[in-house]
């Protein structure tokens, strides 16, 4: 069972110890896109199986999950999720399970529940029954009413290994040699790199370049380089590489050898160095690390708008030096 699930043994053995006896309300927590979604899926599969109740199965059941009565998943990506879809849970926990011994529904994002829909689904939960499991799912869990969460089993996953994301990227077919040149950099990502390695990829291009031209740049120019950014929805891969870069930056400048960028990308980041003083790399990534937990946090503004000041500031301290520098 679980078998091709990477990461997260501890808790898919014990899951598997507890498979005849599982019901109730779990809460799966942790880092974003780790694997908790597809855990909970794969839990349900288990519990719904009529036959083997394995990976190989090919019961009725196994082959068409999703789409299986005794089975409702609530997965509606960053929308908020409002009383319409808790009605739905609500009526389908009524009914006894159709061919299973359990009903199990699976929300996703379930910090995104506005008030009202929080409020009843813990009126549900509070008189589940016996015949049910419902299993949220959040890498937020601080933005979930502490009700809520007290009525769940919380099961906390970590990080994924750096090893078990390479060999994820390659069984999705990324290139090996790709993978080996940001190997490095894997534990400073988020877990969106499993969701999207190829947008990583080109910030990991674009970000040497965008730190270089930033002191010839002109203002309005920079403003609409990072508008642009932000209209593709790519604000969070571009920050996070830029954090990697102005720490590299300051590694350099210390001689130290834990570097993280593509040794081929050295050259570009010693040459910078001098034009990025320490002040400047310190204050720039306290900024940036500000701005990308509100990002995270999922406060409802465009990022651009935590972004934007912090590198017209970068860009004006910038020039400050220059013109300030000895001739």
């Amino acid at each position: 069972m679980f078998d091709k699930i990477k990461g997260h043994r501890s808790i898919l053995s014990q899951l598997e110890k507890e498979i005849g006896d599982i019901e109730g309300v779990y809460l799966f927590t942790g880092p974003g896109s780790v694997g908790k979604l597809t855990v909970a899926r794969q839990l349900a599969k288990y519990l719904l199986c009529m036959g083997l109740v394995d990976d190989t199965c090919r019961c009725e059941s196994c082959r068409l999950l999703p789409n299986v009565p005794d089975y409702l998943e609530i997965s509606k990506g960053d929308e908020t999720i409002v009383m319409s879809d808790v009605d739905s849970i609500i009526e389908f926990v009524s009914l006894v399970p159709y061919k299973s011994r359990l009903r199990v529904v699976v929300i996703d994002n379930v910090h995104n529940l506005n008030t009202t829909a929080s409020n009843n689904l813990l009126k549900t939960l509070e008189d589940l029954k016996s015949n049910c499991l419902v299993i949220l799912v959040t890498n937020q869990s601080e933005r979930v009413i502490p009700t809520l969460v007290s009525r769940c089993y919380r099961v906390e996953f970590g990080p994924l290994k750096t090893d078990e994301i390479i060999e994820i990227l390659k069984s999705k077919g990324h290139d090996a040699a790709k993978l080996a040149d940001v190997e490095k950099m894997i534990p400073y990502m988020t877990g969106n790199l499993l969701v999207d390695f190829v947008k990583y990829m080109e910030y990991v291009k674009y970000v040497p370049q965008f730190a270089k031209s930033l002191l010839s740049m002109k203002e309005d120019d920079l403003i609409v380089a990072i508008k642009e950014i932000d209209e593709k929805q790519d604000m969070q891969y571009f920050v996070e590489i830029f954090i990697i870069y102005l720490n590299d930056i300051l590694k350099i400048r210390y001689d130290s050898p834990d570097v993280v960028y593509n040794l081929k990308k050295i050259d570009a980041i010693e040459n910078l160095s001098g034009q990025w003083k320490q002040d400047l790399c310190v204050m720039a990534l306290d900024k940036l690390h500000a701005a990308h937990a509100n990002m995270r946090r999922g406060v409802n503004l465009k990022h651009g708008q935590y972004i934007l000041p912090v590198f017209l500031w970068m860009h004006y301290f910038l020039h400050k030096q220059v013109v300030n520098a000895p001739k």
